[in-house]
């Protein structure tokens, strides 16, 4: 798990920016969200926000003996945790089945997460701490075709999206 604390008095917005994006990097432009994966707890002043991205360990695999096969990759939720929260602002514009998460963003005393021009979170914060983990939530129903390279029987050395 990564973990990111500092206040924002102590950095400038530039490099708190850049730690954000460091947090965020290989989810932003790849991962999807539903507006049931947002939660936000007051009493413990905390935003939990799931995204999911492509998981080749949950895909399932056509048997073949040639090397490269074709496999239907899943979706694995990662959640970013959010501690030390103020307020929590969550705009729909439009009800759309999942949005593609498109950027994030820091400001002086707040977060925004960006899911392209459907839905938009806005957390205020009293320091930046991130944390993101992956969870053990697979979705099969948004399965990804592709092909993998397999040496040996079971386990894929390399995988594409095709």
């Amino acid at each position: 798990m990564h973990e990111i604390q500092t206040p924002p008095t102590a950095l400038t917005v530039r490099a708190a920016r850049a730690r954000v994006e460091w947090l965020l990097r290989g989810k932003v432009g790849r991962g999807r969200f539903t507006k049931r994966d947002a939660h936000y707890d007051p009493r413990r002043g905390q935003v939990t926000i799931g995204i999911w991205l492509v998981d080749r360990t949950a895909a399932e695999y056509t048997s073949s003996a040639w090397p490269i096969r074709r496999a239907t990759l899943h979706w694995r939720r990662y959640d970013i945790v959010v501690d030390k929260t103020l307020n929590y602002e969550f705009q729909i514009d439009r009800e759309v089945p999942f949005a593609n998460f498109t950027a994030a963003g820091f400001l002086q005393n707040a977060l925004t997460f960006d899911f392209g021009d459907d839905m938009h979170i806005t957390v205020g914060i009293s320091e930046v701490a991130l944390t993101c983990g992956r969870t053990d939530a697979v979705r099969t129903d948004w399965g990804v075709k592709g092909w993998t390279f397999a040496i040996g029987a079971k386990a894929p050395s390399a995988a594409a999206r095709g």
